[in-house]
């Protein structure tokens, strides 16, 4: 059968007619459905999935048509009855037998075989399309009208609209512009996000205007260039202030995450609020990925964001660190983290007169923000020498955010030298991927594996502390760290071969007077051991390197003053230790003048004696922590008073004196004491 007739045929038989009511039923179910998506608050693949069905539904439609409609009257065909006259007349009534052609009319056999095969091609089309529709809505973001701006995940991009004039006055027009401009810069120069512009998101809607109905800005964003922000704002005139306002909103422009305060600023000088505006803007970008970065509800001045980035990098440069925290401060006078980095520097560097001074203006300002509270809380217990509630605030900041670096080196500080608990060094330690590090460029790296070192040894974990250490022995930096191996060396008890190599290593890579220090300690641990011999050579090594030097700095007077007091020369001891005594150069530590005081005790020089101790009271004050009742306890214990010694050594504890490499357990003038339970008392205090 040839097509055309094939086409006779179907009109005939009413296909195009039956077919044609299946198509408009389905476009008006349709365009219904269309009208009731928005009042119903169906969603919006409702429409995609009901043109899904209806298509698949279609070549069904075809096959239900044939075998109630099409194969019926094609039974009942003229031709085929006249065939069949004489069955007919027989009076018995014979159904066509359909499976067998050589009884069915041939027209009929073509006529079915055309409908099928026709049926077959509208079938794979209306897979094709069902295919393509499910790739296109369910599977690929992109549109034939609009192509993504590009491969970037929508979480990377940002879009600015454009900033409302509502002054009433042309002439600020080009102000809304400029602000775009000028965030639009800020954002990528600083390589925060790929930006989608007003203009990027006009030309969007201009090629969209071509293809389909209006689209209004926000449905453009939301549906086609999908930012995972969009910044929003205007700016008016009152009385003669410009206010610019804006807020960072989703990409639907009906959730706010949030609002800046208004920026004000002369009408003759818009820069002024343009750049305020940005640097809050920036600010908010660059402490919104880490929010635990930020310590107060508003983000920083960008500008401010940058001087703390910059101090944190620069950390241990004292001058230019101070420098550009004090920048950071006067960039954005609400920071909150450059002023309270600002009191750990001079606590650090033993100023804590300074430090207090800046913690009592800083609680002067109102504060709701529980983690402020919890530092300043932490900095409070810190000055007054509270070390449990100092362990206790610092905790409560380290749980908050435990992957910070300087955080996390805080926590294991306080954890061993504060209270005395080594046990928890290791886990903090661990909580913080060191490896994926620059050693050399992290300021906090040597401080964390000093400690980590020093936890392990008082655990009596030596060989983990040797194995952790040994890498830094040939670098002439790292003094810390060689001073930790050197002790586990020596407490090992079974490296003392390596005790030399160590101590000829730091002769050769550090100065004369690292090598000096370093053989002191090492004769000071070797004492704690007890190796009294292997002591008095370290400590003899010392006086024979300066015995012909007949012009003694401060410095070399007191470690051969130290050195002469171990090997028991105490009048030359005496003798070293009043020069450095007179130099009234403390730097806040005061064990050599309970030395001095036990050197003139045991030459029996009793008014010096009494002398010393006298000034050694003159120093106490408010932030001593312990290091003045703590001499005072190391003389008693070498002149054997051991019921004053400890009664000092509680009085230091509780005033915060620290359990460091040289105190406590560690100290060759505490030994008359450290078998007595008081003592094991004194190391747990804190607990």
């Amino acid at each position: 059968m040839k097509f055309n007739e094939f086409l006779s045929e179907c009109r005939e038989k009413d296909v195009f007619k039956r077919l044609s009511i299946y198509v408009v039923s389905s476009w008006v179910l349709l365009q219904v459905i269309s009208l009731l998506t928005e009042p119903l608050n169906l969603p919006k693949s409702s429409l995609t999935i009901l043109l899904l069905v209806l298509i698949i539904c279609f070549p069904l439609y075809i096959f239900i048509l044939w075998q109630y409609g099409i194969k019926v009257e094609n039974v009942a065909d003229e031709s085929y009855h006249q065939e069949n006259e004489v069955s007919s007349k027989s009076g018995v009534e014979i159904d066509p037998p359909i499976g067998n052609q050589k009884n069915v009319h041939p027209d009929y056999l073509r006529f079915r075989k055309m409908y099928f095969i026709s049926t077959a091609i509208l079938g794979a089309l209306c897979l094709i399309s069902v295919v393509f529709i499910i790739r296109t809505n369910f599977f690929n973001t992109s549109t034939a009208v609009a192509p993504l701006l590009s491969s970037e995940p929508m979480s990377d991009k940002i879009a600015i609209v454009k900033f409302d004039n509502n002054t009433g006055n042309e002439k600020y027009d080009v102000v809304g512009k400029m602000v775009v401009d000028w965030i639009l810069h800020g954002i990528t120069q600083n390589k925060i996000a790929q930006v989608i512009s007003p203009k990027i998101i006009d030309d969007y809607a201009n090629v969209l205007k071509a293809s389909m109905e209006p689209l209004s800005e926000a449905k453009v964003l939301s549906e086609y260039l999908k930012p995972s922000k969009v910044i929003t704002g205007n700016f008016y005139l009152n009385k003669n202030e410009l206010i610019f306002q804006s807020s960072i909103t989703d990409d639907k422009l009906n959730k706010t995450f949030i609002s800046f305060n208004p920026v004000k600023c002369n009408p003759d000088a818009p820069l002024e609020c343009i750049e305020a505006l940005k640097q809050r803007i920036l600010g908010y970008f660059v402490v919104e990925e880490n929010p635990l970065e930020n310590l107060q509800e508003t983000p920083p001045n960008f500008e401010a964001y940058q001087h703390v980035l910059n101090a944190k990098a620069v950390y241990g440069n004292d001058e230019e660190y101070l420098k550009l925290i004090n920048a950071a401060i006067k960039a954005d006078k609400s920071y909150f983290e450059p002023k309270v980095d600002r009191i750990a520097h001079f606590y650090n560097k033993g100023n804590y007169i300074k430090a207090d001074s800046l913690l009592k203006l800083l609680r002067k300002a109102p504060n709701s923000n529980k983690r402020q509270s919890n530092l300043l809380n932490m900095y409070e217990a810190l000055l007054g020498g509270d070390n449990r509630a100092t362990y206790e605030y610092l905790k409560n900041e380290y749980d908050t955010y435990p992957d910070d670096l300087e955080t996390n080196s805080s926590m294991m500080t306080v954890a061993l030298q504060f209270v005395n608990r080594p046990e928890d060094v290791a886990r903090i330690f661990s909580r913080t991927n060191i490896n994926e590090v620059d050693f050399k460029d992290c300021a906090q790296c040597e401080f964390r594996y000093y400690i980590k070192g020093l936890s392990e040894i008082e655990l009596g974990n030596y060989k983990a502390t040797i194995d952790l250490l040994t890498p830094f022995i040939k670098t002439k930096e790292n003094k810390l760290l060689k001073r930790v191996l050197l002790m586990a060396y020596i407490k090992s008890g079974n490296d003392d071969n390596k005790v030399e190599d160590l101590l000829a290593n730091t002769k050769l890579l550090m100065s004369a007077s690292d090598w000096r220090n370093f053989s002191i300690l090492a004769g000071k641990h070797y004492l704690l051991r007890p190796s009294p011999e292997k002591a008095l050579k370290h400590f003899q090594n010392v006086v024979n390197s300066l015995k012909d030097n007949q012009n003694l700095s401060l410095g070399q007077s007191k470690v051969l003053g130290d050195a002469f007091f171990y090997l028991k020369d105490y009048k030359n001891a005496a003798k070293h230790l009043q020069v450095y005594a007179d130099s009234k150069q403390n730097n806040g530590l005061y064990s050599y003048l309970g030395t001095l005081a036990i050197c003139y005790d045991i030459i029996d020089d009793k008014k010096n004696t009494a002398r010393i101790l006298k000034e050694l009271e003159n120093y106490r004050d408010s932030y001593n922590y312990g290091h003045i009742d703590y001499t005072y306890a190391q003389y008693y214990a070498f002149i054997d008073n051991q019921e004053k010694a400890l009664e000092y050594l509680y009085k230091a504890v509780a005033d915060g004196k620290w359990y460091t490499t040289d105190g406590y357990h560690n100290d060759v003038l505490l030994q008359s004491v450290q078998g007595s339970k008081d003592f094991q008392k004194i190391l747990n205090f804190w607990d």
